[in-house]
């Protein structure tokens, strides 16, 4: 007897109710007009602007972070015969991204706990938690070209009585090239489209440059209280819609406009030494690593990035690695995603879809196939919700 769904939706609903008196009036209205509303379409109205656009906003120095809350298996109990087993599932992932002129910083939290009891015997309860980060140091003029880099991957994990183990993965190195985060463009086409009327590229760039000085903390600093009521006075303009001032804020404020998709454009080199500290694992090894991303914008709503690494173990043969990611944002709602990893152990290919579908609430569906170098194929189909704290 699965009742996971259940309990699932009741805390999507006291969530919802807590967070109801921040959603604007115009959202309080039946989902499905609200999801086919013209509103939530990118329409027309930004036209004969493409990618190159993105080109033209040179490192934009901006910040955000994100929280999400969810789970696989929330809670789930079964019963068969004279036995049962109640699970417990709960994960979180927070991601913080900063950009400057000579430096990118990013960093994650990713905690997972599971909790398992199987009738007579004791509780099972497992932590893990994730914590990548990566850091760039850019040397050139034009802040893109030289850089030098330090990348990794702290892990925690305490399996029942287990000791806790706390291995660090560490990579160490040099590169060439830079790929930049425009997201203030891909916020600017977003609001944009969501306001409607004719804009051109040069406007969308000037969205973009108030967007990020916001992100800055230039308005909270030059206007104290007043901040908002100059930097939405000022995105009006921009916009040529003086008189939807309001409209823009209920848009910017929309939790759904926060997750739009990442737009990023480039390509960079590297190569490095890799190691594994703080482990008693004997089959870790240290590596040179050498490796290769680009990233390119496709019209105003896709992604494309690609991705190959070469990693020689101080024993053994080398360990190649491709990735290619590529995504579409269908409305400020609604963004599509489809990975596809291959290493020497395996190929992996996963089809994903994500849904604002109210206020803080997404819903995830994913579709995954997996070919190991020796076994049999898998197929998984997955569906959950996200919470997004902020």
């Amino acid at each position: 007897m699965k009742i996971s769904l259940i309990l699932l939706m009741s805390l999507m609903t006291s969530l919802f109710a807590q967070n109801l008196k921040d959603i604007p009036d115009s959202l309080k209205q039946d989902l499905g007009t609200y999801f086919t509303s013209k509103s939530n379409i990118p329409g027309d109205e930004v036209v004969n602007i493409d990618e190159s656009l993105y080109s033209r906003f040179r490192v934009p120095e901006f910040s955000y972070r994100q929280l999400q809350l969810g789970s696989d298996n929330l809670f789930s109990f079964a019963m068969s015969g004279g036995a049962s087993d109640i699970a417990l599932n709960f994960q979180a992932d927070y991601s913080s991204f900063t950009q400057s002129t000579y430096n990118t910083f990013s960093y994650g939290v990713i905690p997972v706990f599971d909790l398992v009891k199987q009738s007579e015997a004791d509780v099972f309860s497992a932590f893990q938690a994730a914590i990548p980060f990566d850091l760039s140091q850019y040397f050139a003029q034009d802040y893109s070209g030289f850089h030098a880099f330090t990348s990794g991957d702290f892990k925690l994990a305490k399996v029942g009585d287990a000791d806790l183990l706390s291995p660090l993965g560490l990579t160490l190195g040099a590169g060439y090239g830079r790929i930049t985060s425009v997201r203030p463009i891909a916020r600017a086409v977003a609001l944009a489209t969501e306001i409607g009327g004719e804009i051109t590229a040069d406007q969308l760039i000037q969205i973009a440059t108030i967007i990020t000085r916001r992100n800055d903390g230039y308005y909270s600093k030059t206007y104290k209280s007043d901040d908002n009521i100059f930097y939405y006075n000022e995105l009006a303009e921009a916009l040529n819609a003086p008189t939807q001032t309001m409209r823009i804020q209920q848009v910017m404020e929309n939790p759904a406009f926060a997750n739009i998709s990442d737009r990023r454009i480039g390509w960079h080199v590297r190569s490095g030494f890799s190691h594994t500290l703080f482990s008693d694992d004997s089959t870790l090894q240290s590596k040179l690593v050498f490796s290769a991303e680009y990233a390119r914008p496709i019209g105003l709503d896709r992604q494309l990035m690609l991705g190959f690494q070469v990693a020689k173990p101080e024993n053994g043969d080398s360990e190649i690695k491709l990735v290619g990611n590529y995504s579409i944002d269908h409305s400020i709602t609604w963004v599509s995603n489809l990975q596809l990893n291959y290493d020497s152990d395996a190929m992996d290919i996963e089809l994903s879809t994500t849904k604002v579908l109210i206020n803080k609430i997404s819903g995830r569906a994913s579709l995954g196939a997996t070919q190991p170098a020796e076994g049999d194929f898998g197929l998984t189909f997955l569906l959950h919700f996200v919470y997004f704290a902020f």
